[in-house]
């Protein structure tokens, strides 16, 4: 799209955010004033709250040449997200690129059921297994600051996005691995109060059928939880008791309509009590818990 041709600051905040969220209803039609605003503050370099407490302001032209780029990769379906570099979870800002996937709120499922078990000022050890941004473990972190983490990926790409994330947000109790799965700890002779993933859960051949701007533009390696969507579960569900203290937890982020086969697979392993299910604010069982015995 196109902003019409100005001459000096004649487009003002107001006008240009009305324009913006015009041209972007005919490409994405789910959210364009929301994705006008969030370029528009990216742009400004303020807030929502100053955004729209000084509508008449102009626009300097910079910022609108700018604005055409961040239109065009939107109009092509790229995420808001990755056009200006960052998401917000859990109040803090995390650098997301096409490394990562970005962090959803329904994963905040994730942080509250750990705030369950483990209470302010507790120093629980935690492994968490696919680390992404670090997004998990950074809010874990942010909650917990007496926890000692380790994180890992099999991505080197996405553990420089998440030690970027770390440095950003003060924190540093937490170690970056790279491996698969549990390879990382394997040498560690370590055990942990709480393992913790968010694993690829989408089965193969649903990745075709995702919306565009997840299917040309996250990681599949964060998405495709093969055949079933399961696999990942039963290899993290499999190995887990070998890593978790008597009395330990492992919390899964799972997806739709996917909690009850992941609390069949915890049950058919002896060294687990009986698993929950934990609903996330949309009323989706969103998280499964487990306790080692």
């Amino acid at each position: 799209m196109k902003i019409n041709p100005v001459t000096g600051n004649s487009h003002t905040v107001f006008s240009l955010l009305n324009e913006t969220t015009e041209a972007l209803s005919r490409h994405c039609p789910d959210t364009p004033r929301l994705d006008a605003e969030v370029f528009l503050v990216h742009l400004l370099k303020t807030d929502k709250i100053n955004f729209y407490l000084y509508p008449e302001n102009p626009v300097p032209d910079k910022a609108k040449e700018q604005l055409q780029e961040l239109i065009s990769r939107r109009t092509e379906g790229e995420p808001v997200s990755y056009i200006i570099g960052h998401k917000e979870f859990w109040s803090l800002r995390f650098k997301v690129n096409r490394a990562v996937m970005i962090p959803r709120p329904q994963t905040e499922t994730l942080i509250e059921a750990t705030l369950q078990i483990f209470p302010s000022g507790s120093s629980p050890s935690v492994l968490e297994i696919g680390t992404g941004s670090g997004a998990i473990s950074i809010a874990l972190s942010s909650e917990l600051p007496r926890a000692s983490i380790i994180a890992t990926d099999i991505s080197p790409e996405a553990l420089s996005i998440a030690r970027e994330n770390v440095s950003a947000n003060g924190i540093d109790s937490i170690t970056f691995i790279q491996g698969n799965l549990y390879d990382p700890v394997k040498t560690e002779n370590k055990f942990f109060d709480l393992i913790i993933s968010n694993p690829p859960y989408i089965p193969t051949d649903d990745i075709s059928l995702l919306p565009a701007g997840i299917r040309n533009y996250e990681p599949h390696i964060a998405l495709d939880g093969k055949l079933d969507g399961l696999e990942y579960y039963r290899k993290i569900v499999g190995e887990a008791c070998n890593y978790l203290k008597s009395g330990g937890f492992l919390l899964l982020e799972v997806g739709d309509k996917q909690s009850r086969d992941v609390c069949h697979i915890i049950s058919q392993n002896q060294g687990f009590s009986t698993p929950e299910a934990v609903k996330d604010l949309l009323d989706i069982e969103r998280v499964v818990k487990a306790c080692r015995v």
